[in-house]
């Protein structure tokens, strides 16, 4: 699993990712690791990342 450099393990491999602008994708989502870890990486330094785990 492909995980972001710069971030905590945690955050880079999320199940679920929700972008700024709505958008969500998820592991049954193909290229999605890849895709999130993209994303992550192309965010503006100052951008902070909220890591969520619900137990629903």
């Amino acid at each position: 699993m492909p995980t972001c450099p710069h971030l905590a393990p945690a955050s880079a491999n999320s199940i679920s990712l929700v972008t700024l602008d709505g958008s969500w994708t998820d592991a049954d989502t193909d290229g999605h690791w890849e895709e999130a870890n993209r994303y992550l990486d192309d965010l503006d330094a100052e951008t902070v990342i909220v890591n969520v785990l619900c137990h629903c």
